[in-house]
C-alpha cells in the first residue's frame, strides 16, 4: 500500500478527458459522471472478486499539489 499523505495511494483505474475551449462546466460535469460510471462498470467484477490490479502513482517533479482551498482560474467559471 502507498505511504501516508495527500494523494499518494495506489491507482485503481485512470481515465482522461481532452479539454478544449468549447467545454462548459455542465458539459465537463456530465462527461466526468459518464466516465466515472463507465470506469465503475469496467472494474466491478474485479472489485466484487477482491482482485483489483493497483498501480503505484508515478512521482513527477512537475506535479503540483492542489488543495481544496485552491481555486482554479481565480474561482471564475466560464
Amino acid at each position: 500500500m502507498g505511504g501516508s499523505g495527500i494523494d499518494c495511494g495506489e491507482i485503481i483505474l485512470q481515465k482522461s478527458i481532452s479539454l478544449d475551449s468549447t467545454y462548459t462546466y455542465l458539459k465537463l460535469t456530465q462527461e466526468q459522471l459518464q466516465l466515472g460510471f463507465n470506469a465503475f462498470v469496467e472494474i466491478c467484477d474485479s472489485l466484487m472478486q477482491r482482485n483489483l490490479s493497483l498501480k503505484m502513482q508515478e512521482k513527477s517533479r512537475d506535479s503540483v499539489l492542489h488543495k481544496a482551498r485552491d481555486l482554479p482560474n481565480n474561482g471564475i467559471v466560464k
